[in-house]
């Protein structure tokens, strides 16, 4: 139980003995294609069938208090298309889109407040392009170019970004590397709560690793 100050310590929220974890019943399909020895393609689809999804419910007959209940259920499917490529034999490119669409209902009774915000805030698309090469003198360079799509609750914007690693084994047990992340940017959104959103920022950083 949850107390609200701002109505003399009446409790916004109560517990619910019966609320369940959801159920998840999944299909999935993919196939590989070799085209030659140094190139694939991977195909996945699925379909997703949720029920006993989390919704947030008035516990009595006014809108306070509150009660989580499993009144919500959904729909959900999409796929993927992923490569990967050795143009030569030092260098390596995956590339990778994926899609994805979800649909939720109410259940009979429910007076959920929320609406599927909450659990389906997902992006509809994200594509991935990572590159990486082996330089000379055990020198390795990646590069990843990332995008995802806008999300709807609230609303965010899509956005598209790089990262970058350089990174140097002196033997075989130490990798010394300096890596850049989100660098097409000094900052942007990537996630919103009311009011507040989270704001990623431009980063530069190096890093030791040694193993034993």
């Amino acid at each position: 139980m949850v107390p609200n100050p701002e109505f003399g310590g009446a409790p916004i929220l109560v517990a619910n003995p019966d609320f369940d974890s959801e159920v998840l019943i999944a299909y999935e399909l993919g196939y590989r294609i070799s085209i030659t020895q140094d190139l694939s393609i991977d195909f996945a689809g699925y379909y997703n069938d949720y029920d006993d999804l989390r919704s947030l419910e008035p516990a009595g007959t006014g809108p306070l208090p509150l009660t989580l209940n499993n009144k919500l259920e959904a729909t959900g499917y999409g796929g993927a298309v992923t490569i990967k490529w050795h143009p030569v034999s030092w260098w390596q490119i995956n590339a990778g889109v994926s899609a994805l669409h979800l649909d939720f209902d109410r259940k009979a009774g429910s007076r959920n407040t929320t609406g599927p915000a909450p659990e389906g805030n997902d992006p509809n698309s994200m594509a991935v392009l990572h590159s990486m090469i082996d330089l000379p003198w055990k020198i390795k360079f990646d590069t990843v170019f990332r995008y995802v799509d806008q999300l709807a609750n609230p609303p965010t914007p899509s956005y598209f970004t790089m990262d970058l690693r350089l990174a140097w084994s002196p033997t075989d047990r130490v990798e010394l590397a300096i890596v850049g992340r989100d660098l097409l940017d000094d900052h942007y959104p990537q996630f919103s709560r009311g009011t507040n959103t989270r704001e990623v920022e431009r980063s530069v950083f190096a890093s030791v690793k040694w193993t034993y």
